[in-house]
């Protein structure tokens, strides 16, 4: 697992168990295959940032800070307009978010919820769509040469949502 440590855990920047049996298992009924690539390439550290890559601009698109798949769960400019307030709606229906701190970072990362446990398919839903638009949105900025769009992004997510679930 590309995460994994010989103890088991996320290493240096989570150390946290993960249910890894659980984590490879998460589906949801009603996101598309094409919903699902986004996050499951962040699980494999596969997603491609520009701060990997051979571009001179190798910035977060929200904040300066160089960008990378952690980066965009911890970016102080990002997270409480984009992540924060979709666990705010996840609360609201019912959902368990963890706290914030490492376990909040692995939820939105792997779909953690404790060492045990991952998130539902409804839950999934929501976190492999939430991750194909913030990555949309990322790709759409760097293609124009603006700014990203945070609220663009998480409008998508509910319409997207919104969609998939009256199409189920």
């Amino acid at each position: 697992a590309p995460y994994d440590t010989p103890s088991g855990r996320l290493g240096p920047r989570l150390p946290l168990e993960v249910p890894w049996h659980r984590v490879w298992r998460i589906k949801s009924f009603y996101a598309t295959p094409r919903d699902q690539i986004t996050w499951l390439k962040v699980m494999h550290r596969n997603l491609y940032l520009a701060g990997h890559s051979s571009e001179p601009d190798k910035t977060c698109r929200v904040c300066d800070e160089k960008e990378n798949i952690m980066h965009l769960v911890r970016c102080s400019k990002l997270r409480p307009y984009f992540w924060d307030r979709i666990a705010y709606i996840m609360r609201g229906m019912g959902f368990t978010v963890p706290p914030p701190g490492p376990a909040l970072e692995a939820f939105w990362l792997l779909g953690r919820l404790d060492s045990r446990k991952a998130v539902s398919p409804e839950q999934a839903g929501m976190l492999f769509i939430a991750w194909r638009c913030l990555y949309a949105e990322i790709v759409h900025s760097r293609v124009e040469g603006t700014r990203m769009d945070v609220e663009r992004a998480l409008n998508r997510v509910w319409q997207m949502t919104i969609t998939r679930l009256r199409a189920e």
